[in-house]
């Protein structure tokens, strides 16, 4: 048996980065990695970094998790009724993703309502 040949400098990394792209991309490319992902954690650090003890900002990112998170499985379940203005995504996707960020949002509100966080009232406001 010949012994194992020395792996060249880099190319664990470049592999590292390969897997990752895959990871976080639909296709595997590594210019859709930069655009939707890569927006997506921006605007969760802003959010985090700016909106910190806010409800806006966690109902920003209880949205984003949950709603995205559901319009991808409900999408490619039930997506057969595409866009016009955007094949990708199906109609059934962005019900979804309208139902679920809206009905988690609403239970985060009520959750930090009920631990005293926020007000609900009118009066309030």
């Amino acid at each position: 048996a010949q012994p194992a040949q020395p792996t060249p400098v880099g190319a664990a990394e470049a592999d590292d980065t390969a897997d990752l792209v895959k990871a976080i991309s639909r296709s595997g490319s590594r210019s859709e990695a930069l655009g939707g992902p890569f927006l997506y954690t921006l605007v969760l650090l802003v959010a985090t970094v700016l909106g910190w003890r806010s409800p806006a900002a966690a109902v920003a990112i209880c949205q984003m998790a949950v709603g995205d998170g559901v319009a991808d499985i409900v999408g490619r379940r039930y997506g057969s009724v595409k866009w016009p203005f955007s094949p990708s995504k199906s109609v059934a996707g962005s019900a979804a993703f309208v139902a679920s960020a809206f009905s988690a949002s609403l239970g985060l509100i009520s959750l930090f309502h009920a631990f005293g966080f926020t007000a609900l009232t009118a009066a309030a406001a």
